[in-house]
Parts: structure tokens; C-alpha cells; sequence
């Protein structure tokens, strides 16, 4: 993603104004919005303390909605655990 696409993104969205940590989770068989370069996502918070972006393995767009699904709520408890006593 180049700097004018990021620039679009946080001008439309206010992702860069997010001032506490952020865990993204992206599943790697999202087909509407495939995680090319999670790195990308960390861009966008630039506001953000800590970014941690996790890519799921066989997961869709919507986490929630998967069979997996138990994966990215063990990895959110797992995050959100570290986050509580950094």
C-alpha cells in the first residue's frame, strides 16, 4: 500500500487518532480484504502505543463468523492478558 492510499485511510477513518494499543486480526483467506502486508496495518495506527497484528490461518473476513473462530478469541484473551500486565 503506498503513502497516498495510507493518507486516505486515516483521513477518512481517524485509525492514526487511536491512542491506546490495537490488536488487528486478519484471516489469511479474507477475500474481501486480503492481508497482503500486515505491516500496512501497523501503519495505520500510527497514534497507537503498541500494534500487534496477528494473520489467522484459515480464517474469512468475518473472525466471529468462522468455525475457527475459538483461535482469534484464545489469541485476543492471550493479547489482551499481556496488555493488562505489561
Amino acid at each position: 500500500m503506498d503513502d497516498g492510499k495510507i493518507n486516505i485511510i486515516k483521513a477518512v477513518s481517524l485509525v492514526d487518532q487511536v491512542k491506546v494499543p490495537v490488536l488487528v486480526q486478519l484471516g489469511d483467506m479474507d477475500v474481501i480484504a486480503k492481508p497482503l502486508i500486515p505491516e500496512n496495518e501497523k501503519m495505520l495506527y500510527s497514534g497507537s502505543p503498541d500494534v500487534t497484528v496477528q494473520v489467522l490461518d484459515n480464517i474469512g473476513h468475518s473472525l466471529s463468523l468462522q468455525n475457527d473462530r475459538k483461535t482469534g478469541w484464545r489469541q485476543n484473551n492471550l493479547w489482551l492478558k499481556m496488555q493488562l500486565f505489561k
